[in-house]
């Protein structure tokens, strides 16, 4: 047959006059209009790597291309969408919707149908056809959506067309194109968005377009190229995720009374990563005025790191929580060989023990956090950072200093001391085991990433 022919027939069946003034529609250049066409191929958007067909083949393209084909190229767009029988009608019958009427009077663009389906059976309804899809103001499942407009290709990017159909009583307005601005104004207006992507919500339309094009009993097919593709990992890639996001390496605590408990619950709900060992330091037993140990079901008496090595459910091949029921010495500093050292030392003035750890734990290449001041009602702001960056005002830290600790240690402080005539609140010690247990996490990561 030949291509004007073929184009006669075509302007019969969908006329080009019907297309929106402004649309490029019909054939794409300048082409021999008696040659034979034996093959037609239907894209929706053509390519410049797919202009390379033989003279005999017509390509017939849904949407406009970008540049001049050399293969004879007919597009059918706005036509395509206004025409009764054409990319609305697909689009609405491939949802099995029955069409009460035009959307939109001025154009003839969209359909409104009517339904008595719930949002979940319409939602299966959708993914029966399309794979995935995107929703503004999603109903309860049992929600009756009586009142459904339909637009082939670009319906959702047109913040008139939201408009309308509020106006219209819509309850559901089925497109592509969405965008920020029209969502928005969609939740302003509490109507419901279905977003198939421009590309999906055209493709029945190709499928009706080929059954016309088939009555001319020339071999067709529709060409499917997607212009977006979604990139995924693959389940290989997740795994390799899923096997870094393992427990892995030591924290060292080194006081375990009410703060220490804190940090250490902390680090046990740990998921996708976290210490594999924690070794708890502590020679205190649990008496009556633990409070926060006999509500969390400590027994007076208890060694408080035996209490933290029960409340620990996980199996040891994922977490092991390390008892040591005494204080750290000269004597027993051996005993801290943790990645990450956490020195909160309750009672008294222990600053000279710490100053031993913290060099210990610096010489086998540990990073420390310790505290300096955590006194408050629960409303003061906690600061952390290396004690080189504090001033001279925190006599905690300059002690500290004094014995040859100036840097490479993080330090907490509210910068409230005992002089400050404030109590240690549970809301503090919250906070300030939040924390520091982040920041221990951090440093875990950074040694193993």
């Amino acid at each position: 047959m030949k291509l004007n022919e073929i184009i006669e027939f075509l302007n019969n069946k969908i006329p080009q006059d019907l297309a929106l003034s402004n649309d490029k529609v019909g054939l794409m250049g300048k082409y021999d209009l008696t040659q034979e066409i034996t093959s037609i191929k239907i894209f929706m958007d053509l390519h410049p790597q797919d202009d390379n067909y033989s003279k005999d083949t017509l390509l017939i393209t849904h949407h406009p291309p970008l540049f001049n084909p050399k293969t004879p190229t007919f597009t059918i767009h706005s036509n395509w969408d206004i025409i009764d029988g054409g990319a609305n009608e697909a689009l609405a019958n491939s949802l099995n919707l029955n069409i009460i009427e035009s959307f939109d009077k001025n154009t003839n663009i969209g359909r409104i149908c009517e339904s008595n389906l719930t949002y979940k059976e319409l939602k299966e309804q959708i993914l029966t056809n399309f794979n995935s899809f995107n929703i503004v103001n999603k109903p309860d499942e049992n929600e009756i959506i009586q009142r459904i407009a339909v637009i082939s290709g670009f319906g959702l990017k047109n913040p008139e067309h939201i408009k309308l159909a509020k106006d219209k009583d819509i309850d559901m307005l089925i497109s592509g194109d969405l965008t920020q601005k029209t969502a928005i104004l969609a939740i302003n207006l509490n109507l419901i968005l279905i977003d198939l992507g421009h590309h999906n919500s055209e493709l029945p339309g190709l499928d009706y377009l080929k059954k016309i094009v088939d009555e001319l009993n020339i071999d067709c097919e529709i060409i499917n190229k997607p212009p977006m593709e979604c990139e995924k990992m693959s389940v290989d890639e997740i795994q390799k995720i899923e096997d870094k996001l393992v427990p892995k390496g030591k924290i060292d605590l080194v006081g375990c009374g009410r703060l220490g408990l804190r940090i250490c619950i902390n680090l046990m709900q740990v998921h996708r990563g976290g210490p594999k060992m924690i070794s708890a330091f502590d020679g205190q037993k649990i008496s009556g005025g633990d409070v926060i140990f006999t509500l969390n079901g400590a027994e007076i008496g208890e060694a408080k790191p035996d209490f933290l090595k029960r409340i620990c459910t996980h199996d040891e091949d994922f977490r092991i929580i390390k008892s040591h029921t005494e204080y750290i010495t000269k004597e027993n500093i051996e005993l801290i060989d943790g990645d990450v050292v956490i020195i909160v030392i309750a009672g008294g003035n222990t600053i000279s023990t710490a100053a031993e750890i913290i060099k210990h734990a610096q010489k086998i290449g540990a990073k420390t956090i310790g505290t300096a001041g955590i006194f408050g009602f629960g409303n003061e702001d906690i600061e952390i950072k290396d004690i080189s960056e504090y001033d001279n005002n925190n006599p905690a830290i300059e002690e500290l200093r004094a014995q040859g600790i100036t840097e490479n240690h993080l330090i907490l402080t509210t910068h409230k001391l005992i002089k400050d005539n404030e109590p240690i609140t549970p809301y503090v010690l919250d906070e300030v085991a939040k924390i520091i247990t982040i920041n221990a996490l951090k440093l875990l990561r950074d040694k193993y990433d």
